[in-house]
């Protein structure tokens, strides 16, 4: 069973919105048959799932032990839900309160935030699903819900927060079309005041935490228009590929793309089935640049720098990890980064 990109409409804020992101392909029918005839080995668990091995993050593993010890990532998304595999990640629930909410605060209603989480740093425990820097410390700020959306002051307080923080590294796995709401928001319903208002803030943030050496990493959006906060040019825009290495097929016509990584055919934290979208691309990049810093801290203070040291560190269609920490200066002198 499929449901394309969220397809069901959310009413906030008396304004209409689409939660127009990722697609779940849960384990029956024929979408599983697709996956498992195009991604083999879909269903290994931890450290041996398809989009790791691409990746050559077990080589990296093996170069940089430190698994992103040392190295503070930030997230803006729709909170954690209790799982294994991202136990213990502090939650800051910037979402207004709801009235007779029986969840508790940052609780992740839709399993967005979750899925992200454990990508980046999905703990290694021998079940579930392993993140590629399991050892950074993670910290999610809840800037959206399910039912209410979210205004792009709220992603904008939540950049602001993670840089007051000291976050060396922030995952967006959100976009707006800069209409003043995430998630798409028909440009009728929003002042076009109040939204250059918001844009100009959003850049604002963005440019203060380039300015403190936070890096951001977002998700493209979905259209043939550019998208904020991917449309700045001090962040790294992440868009999805497939198993093969080719790019996703929801990708074509984004007219901005810094980087591509795994995007469809994942298994994620709090999720039985299998999961696509640029959402879950964005979260490999962001664990690649922890396992980065954190062997290299000197990264932590040029992170201007880190996108072409990943431009160059490729093998075929995918980042290898292993090369990109080479470049990074991780690799003892003469150490070749090992490869399939």
């Amino acid at each position: 069973m499929k449901f394309p990109y969220f397809s069901a409409p959310v009413i906030a804020f008396g304004f209409v919105c689409f939660l127009g992101f990722d697609a779940v392909a849960h384990g029956t029918g024929e979408k599983s048959k697709v996956m498992e005839t195009s991604c083999p080995g879909r269903d290994a668990e931890d450290r041996n799932a398809w989009n790791l091995r691409r990746l050559n993050v077990p080589d990296a593993w093996s170069a940089a032990p430190g698994e992103g010890e040392g190295v503070k990532v930030g997230i803006l998304d729709t909170g954690i839900r209790e799982d294994p595999d991202v136990e213990g990640i502090e939650v800051e629930d910037l979402t207004p309160e709801r009235d007779g909410d029986p969840m508790p605060r940052g609780f992740d209603r839709v399993n967005h935030g979750t899925a992200v989480a454990g990508i980046i740093a999905g703990r290694i425990n021998g079940e579930g699903i392993a993140g590629i820097a399991p050892g950074a410390t993670v910290k999610m700020y809840k800037v959206f819900d399910e039912g209410e959306g979210s205004f792009l002051n709220i992603i904008t307080r939540g950049i602001l927060a993670a840089a007051a923080d000291g976050m060396n590294v922030l995952n967006i796995s959100i976009a707006s079309d800069g209409e003043g709401k995430s998630f798409r928001l028909p440009s009728a319903f929003i002042s076009s005041v109040h939204t250059l208002k918001q844009t100009l803030a959003l850049k604002r943030a963005v440019d203060l935490a380039y300015r403190q050496n936070m890096l951001i990493v977002a998700a493209a959006g979905y259209r043939a228009q550019e998208e904020y906060p991917c449309k700045f040019p001090k962040v790294l825009c992440v868009a999805a590929q497939n198993c093969s290495g080719a790019p996703s097929v929801f990708t074509a016509g984004i007219p901005h793309i810094d980087e591509r990584a795994p995007g469809e055919h994942l298994r994620v934290a709090g999720e039985s089935g299998f999961v696509e979208g640029n959402s879950y691309a964005a979260p490999h990049v962001t664990g690649l640049i922890a396992l980065a810093m954190s062997c290299n801290p000197d990264l932590k203070n040029n992170v201007g720098g880190i996108q072409s040291l990943l431009a160059q560190s490729r093998n075929g269609d995918f980042i290898d990890a292993a090369a990109f920490l080479d470049s990074a200066g991780c690799l003892s002198s003469g150490q070749e980064p090992a490869r399939e």
